[in-house]
C-alpha cells in the first residue's frame, strides 16, 4: 500500500467541486439562472480558498456557498430520505445474508463498505444492489479487517464516524452484527451537525433506527466555512480516548489521514482517482486500512 499522509487538494479536485455545486443546484431547482448563479459563486469561493487545504475543507466552503445562493439549508434532503428508505427496505434480506454466512462479521464489514458507494459527492448516480453483489466475494485491496476484528472483539468503547445517508443503515447492521457476535459494545456514533452533500445528520441517524438502541450514543461533528471539528485538537484528543475508532468514507479519510495516536481504521471505497492515487490503489478498490497501532498486541 502507499504511505498514508495528509490528504491535500489536487488540481483534479477543482472541476469536481464545480460538478458537485451544479448537481446540488439541479437537485434543488429547475431554474437555470439559479444554476448559473451557483456556479459563478462557487467559482469565486474556490478561487479565494486555500488550495493547500484538504479537499473536504474546500468542499464544505463550496456547499455553504451553494446553500447561500439557493436559500436552501439541505439541497440533498429528499435524496437522503430516499437513500435510507432503499436500504431499510432491504434490511431483513441483509440481516439474513449476514446471519447465514459462515463469517457474519466479515460479511457485515463488506456490506458496510458497499454502502459507501451511496455518495453524491463522488458520483451523480450509483446502484447499491450491483455493488452489494460485487462485494460479496471481492477481496479487499488493503485488508486490515482481521486487526480491526481483533481489536473490536477484545475492546469495549468504539467511536464510529459515519459518512452518507443510506450507508448509515449498513453501519447499523455492522454494529448489530458485532454486538451479536462479540457481545454488546459501547458505541459512540458521530454524524454531521448540519447538512453537507448527502452526509448523515441526526435526522438521518434517527430514520436509520440508531436512536432507539440503548448501547449507542449519537453525537455530532460540527463544521463551518472556516473550521472542521474533525481536525480540531479537542476532537482528536477525544477520539484518542476510545479503544477503537472506525472512520467511514472518503471525506473522513481526507480529514484524518495524517493523525497519530488514535487506534483508527478507515473503511471505504476509493471512488475518486485522486483518493485512489493518494492511498496507492485503483479507483473502485475496497479498503479496510489500519491507521494507528492497536492498544493491545
Amino acid at each position: 500500500m502507499g504511505v498514508i499522509h495528509n490528504m491535500k487538494v489536487h488540481l483534479d479536485c477543482i472541476p469536481c467541486f464545480l460538478r458537485q455545486a451544479l448537481q446540488a443546484a439541479r437537485f434543488a431547482t429547475n431554474n437555470e439562472q439559479k444554476h448559473e448563479d451557483v456556479l459563478r459563486a462557487s467559482l469565486e469561493a474556490i478561487a479565494e480558498s486555500n488550495w493547500h487545504a484538504t479537499p473536504s475543507e474546500i468542499g464544505i466552503t463550496v456547499h455553504f456557498t451553494v446553500m447561500d445562493v439557493l436559500g436552501i439549508k439541505d439541497p440533498y434532503r429528499d435524496k437522503k430520505i430516499k437513500s435510507n428508505a432503499i436500504v431499510l427496505d432491504m434490511y431483513e434480506y441483509l440481516q439474513k445474508e449476514i446471519g447465514n454466512n459462515n463469517d457474519p462479521v466479515d460479511k457485515a464489514i463488506r456490506f458496510a463498505i458497499a454502502g459507501n458507494i451511496m455518495d453524491y459527492g463522488a458520483k451523480s448516480e450509483f446502484n447499491i444492489h450491483d455493488t452489494l453483489q460485487r462485494l460479496k466475494h471481492e477481496k479487499l485491496k488493503i485488508d486490515h479487517s482481521m486487526e480491526l476484528r481483533h481489536d473490536i472483539k477484545n475492546m469495549d468503547t468504539i467511536a464510529y464516524l459515519t459518512d452518507n445517508a443510506g450507508e448509515i443503515v449498513f453501519d447499523r447492521l455492522l454494529m448489530e452484527t458485532i454486538d451479536k457476535t462479540y457481545g454488546k459494545k459501547k458505541w459512540h456514533v458521530f454524524v454531521k451537525a448540519r447538512p453537507i452533500i448527502n452526509d448523515a445528520t441526526l435526522d438521518t441517524a434517527k430514520q436509520a433506527g440508531l436512536s432507539g438502541v440503548e448501547n449507542i450514543i449519537i453525537d455530532v461533528i460540527d463544521f463551518g466555512r472556516d473550521y472542521d471539528d474533525r481536525i480540531a485538537p479537542a476532537f482528536l484528543e477525544k477520539l484518542a480516548t476510545y479503544d477503537v475508532v472506525i472512520s467511514k468514507g472518503q471525506g473522513n479519510y481526507e480529514a484524518l489521514s495524517d493523525v497519530s495516536g488514535i487506534n483508527l481504521y478507515f473503511l471505504l471505497m476509493a471512488k475518486c482517482p485522486v483518493i485512489a492515487r493518494d492511498i496507492g490503489v485503483e479507483t473502485g478498490d475496497i479498503l479496510a486500512i489500519r491507521q494507528g497501532p492497536s492498544n493491545e498486541q
